[in-house]
């Protein structure tokens, strides 16, 4: 069997690991799961409801433009219906924008952490990665460092707004300034998975300005539709013309297309979902205050913390206590964790655990 040199070399995605998978790793039943910046609200009962009755119809393929979603979407962002791309999740767009403007002669320019998906979509198109270190001691996204490596090969940037794993927005007028410096045939992708949580402005807010932005949304955070797997694009109708070429025919299934359409309508799901965070993460500064810790103010719905030790034995051993966090050393980040806010009672719980063990 020949596989192509450059898949070979791809380390493999490292998600945040099931329930069911965490409670055979702890050998306890019902771990508190804080690693994968989920929604902790659970799932809306409107989208329960609209889920079970088109349950009947799952025998039929989904619209494969779902155009009921996408008119939505239109409306609550006064953006053209041909200008949105839903997807199998965020991810799904992040492989269609490698498929559709990178090959073995690009480069891509990234945070050094940073989505990893950012740069397995890049690398399985063959594309050079270019990684840029956040700010030393701020760890913020360093968009001078970002700009002085553009090159005439460089076809797309990535960049997250509030970033992951660290919870920072970037500043408006510095986003906008470093818009308006980039060449017009690169591409600027700017994903949005944590901005409900924020107070920065999106940058829906430029589509008409830069032709050549991607803003990327999902709804597996503050809608709480991560196993669903729906994410959508904002563009210029030009990208999103080029994505429909290299999009795999009904990515978005029946089901999922009904719990977004649901849940968009559920502004009580989603006022509830921002008082929780707002609420455990006004807690968990104070904790974090009382234990002198280092941590980052986020605008996100987690906080990284730099634990001076080393984080994968760390999160380990507050697994076997039955609290699930996630490690930073993926993100070259080897004495950091990253928690996920979480309901009133999943807070304590961390912050005894963590006491107990640190």
């Amino acid at each position: 069997m020949i596989t192509k040199k450059n898949i070979l070399n791809i380390e493999d995605y490292k998600p945040g690991k099931s329930i069911d998978s965490l409670e055979k790793g702890c050998g306890k039943k019902k771990p508190i799961k804080l690693a994968s910046n989920e929604n902790p609200l659970k799932v809306s009962k409107k989208v329960i409801k609209a889920i079970k009755d088109s349950l009947n119809k799952i025998n039929r393929y989904p619209d494969n433009s779902a155009e009921i979603l996408t008119e939505k979407l239109s409306q609550k962002f006064s953006v053209d219906t041909s200008s949105i791309i839903i997807g199998n999740g965020s991810d799904d767009i992040i492989s269609m924008l490698c498929q559709a403007f990178l090959d073995s002669e690009s480069k891509v320019i990234m945070s050094e952490s940073s989505f990893s998906m950012y740069e397995i979509c890049s690398l399985i198109q063959g594309a050079k990665i270019v990684k840029v270190p956040l700010k030393k001691d701020s760890y913020e996204t360093n968009l001078n460092e970002i700009h002085a490596k553009i090159s005439k090969d460089v076809r797309i940037i990535f960049l997250t707004n509030p970033n992951n794993p660290t919870g920072l927005a970037i500043e408006e007028k510095e986003l906008e300034n470093f818009l308006k410096t980039v060449p017009e045939n690169i591409v600027v992708v700017i994903d949005e998975a944590y901005i409900e949580f924020s107070c920065a402005k999106s940058a829906v807010n430029y589509l008409k300005s830069f032709k050549n932005i991607v803003v990327l949304r999902t709804f597996s955070k503050v809608y709480g539709l991560a196993g669903l797997r729906v994410g959508y694009g904002f563009m210029a109708s030009d990208i999103a013309k080029v994505l429909n070429k290299v999009k795999i025919p009904f990515s978005c299934n029946n089901l999922a297309q009904v719990g977004a359409i649901a849940i968009l309508e559920d502004k009580e799901f989603f006022d509830e979902t921002i008082k929780i965070i707002k609420e455990g993460k006004k807690f968990f500064i104070s904790e974090f205050e009382k234990l002198n810790l280092k941590y980052i103010k986020t605008e996100a719905n987690f906080f990284m913390i730099d634990i001076k030790r080393n984080a994968d034995a760390f999160c380990d051993k507050m697994l076997q206590e039955g609290i699930a966090i996630r490690s930073m050393s993926a993100y070259n980040l080897p004495t950091s964790i990253r928690v996920t806010i979480g309901t009133k009672k999943e807070n304590l719980s961390f912050i005894k655990t963590f006491k107990k063990i640190y």
